[in-house]
């Protein structure tokens, strides 16, 4: 009799034991996808803010116009890109902590973040957001702050992966900015990226036009050479960020649709370290993001 009591006690505790290589492995493929998000927003307000210093210097604008439009995305479809990239940072952050049995601060601020996200607004007063996207967002970050202090690890990661729809709101977030949305808010109907690395273009061919013209090749022959050969180097960049397959904006969505696509397996197998299903789509989200990563290496080199 006792030693059936002890088996079956064995058989309790064996059941609780979780393995946390799965959660450890979906973490860093959510880091993965936003990092690469991340680095091509920084990549593309530096162009936005490089062209527009040039324009203003070789067209003799005598006002911050062009600069003023790249700060009004930072300001605002940037801002919520930002804000939409830390609740999935501390999402990832989270589910590594519990998979390593570790701490973790939240950086996002729930009780500011809602007032912020409904404060965005594009060039013409529309919202950026809707309410069922700020929800989403604040609903993680306040999930995110609570399981920190829960002791149950794996009670922890199951509250965490059963976010799947919030989750995947906030990765259309993501998404909406780089291809375009027709479910998306009005503020974001066509996708901010199309529209800045358009904006950005027309820059370029406004500065260029200047540059070739025979007054300004006369008046300054070696340094109108420089700034064209630097401005075509900046239209290689622009032209992997405009139009069809293959280009930048298109890998990345296709990194931020492997994450999504994740997400309902995740949820199921998020214990299960031989799961085919979630191996193959972490995999794909690995690849993706690879995929993308080296399109962005390759324009820089």
């Amino acid at each position: 009799m006792a030693q059936r009591w002890i088996a079956a006690l064995f058989l309790l505790i064996l059941g609780g034991c979780a393995n946390f290589q799965a959660v450890s492995d979906f973490s860093r493929s959510t880091t993965q996808m936003t990092s690469v998000v991340r680095s091509e927003f920084a990549n593309l307000d530096a162009l936005c803010v490089d062209q527009a210093e040039l324009t203003i210097v070789v067209n003799d604008v005598r006002d911050e116009g062009p600069l003023n439009a790249c700060r009004s995305y930072r300001d605002a479809q940037g801002r919520l890109a930002a804000l939409t990239l830390d609740v999935l940072d501390d999402y990832a952050l989270a589910l590594a902590a519990l998979a390593n049995n570790s701490t973790f601060d939240v950086k996002s601020d729930v009780e500011s973040l809602g007032s912020r996200l409904q404060g965005l607004h594009d060039a013409s007063g529309r919202s950026l957001v809707n309410s069922a996207e700020v929800g989403a967002l604040t609903k993680l970050v306040s999930i995110i702050a609570d399981v920190a202090t829960q002791a149950q690890r794996k009670a922890a990661v199951e509250r965490l992966a059963a976010e799947k729809n919030d989750l995947a709101t906030s990765g259309k977030i993501l998404r909406s900015f780089f291809v375009r949305d027709p479910a998306a808010p009005p503020g974001r109907a066509e996708a901010p990226y199309t529209n800045l690395v358009a904006l950005t273009a027309d820059s370029l061919r406004f500065s260029t036009s200047t540059l070739s013209s025979p007054q300004f090749r006369k008046a300054e022959p070696v340094r109108s050479l420089e700034l064209l050969r630097a401005s075509e180097s900046r239209r290689r960049q622009l032209d992997a960020r405009q139009g069809a397959s293959g280009s930048v904006p298109t890998r990345i969505a296709a990194t931020i649709d492997a994450w999504l696509a994740a997400l309902d397996t995740f949820e199921r197998d998020a214990f299960r370290p031989d799961s085919k299903q979630l191996i193959d789509e972490l995999k794909d989200i690995r690849k993706k993001a690879g995929d993308a990563k080296e399109a962005l290496n390759a324009l820089n080199h």
